[in-house]
């Protein structure tokens, strides 16, 4: 995201009440940038990341779903379950590139278009992380028809 978009949006929130709260998949996509830009600008917002809320089988809430097929719903679950079977392999020693293909084949496999990005990054500052730690998020986009669906699971836990 450019600083310009950033800026946009945080120009956009300004006009709301504070506090302006995100999912936590938002949070690590977004607002690392955003509260960088508020620091540096001491600009009067008050940014709070709340924990993604899920639905039973794990896929995160969002208004995409219901672009979702009935079939595709199945599938869904499946990328969270992915990730943290695949942060779990990270915790263990796995080798990070090679957990991360095992991980891409599985989405595909089960019924996945297409994977924007399965990615270990550095929670703050979002840069590619080679050596895992336990702040460090998977960060995955992966399509099912015409809907992209995106998650993150910490390394440190769920």
């Amino acid at each position: 995201m450019s600083s310009t978009q950033t800026n946009r949006q945080i120009n956009c929130l300004s006009s709301f009440p504070n506090p302006a709260t995100f999912a936590a998949d938002a949070a690590d996509v977004y607002l690392s940038s955003h509260w960088q830009m508020v620091t540096d600008l001491d600009l009067p917002i008050n940014l709070i990341a709340h924990p993604t809320i899920r639905e039973a089988d794990g896929l995160a809430l969002s208004s995409r779903n219901h672009y979702l097929s009935a079939g595709q719903r199945a599938i869904a679950p499946i990328l969270y379950q992915t990730l943290s079977t695949c942060a779990g392999e990270i915790r263990a020693g796995g080798v990070i590139d090679e957990t991360l293909d095992t991980a891409k084949a599985r989405l595909l496999a089960a019924g996945f278009d297409k994977i924007d990005y399965l990615d270990l990054r550095d929670a703050v500052h979002l840069a590619t992380s080679t050596g895992a730690s336990a702040d460090d998020r998977l960060l995955v986009a992966a399509w099912l028809g015409e809907t992209r669906l995106i998650d993150n699971c910490a390394i440190g836990g769920g």
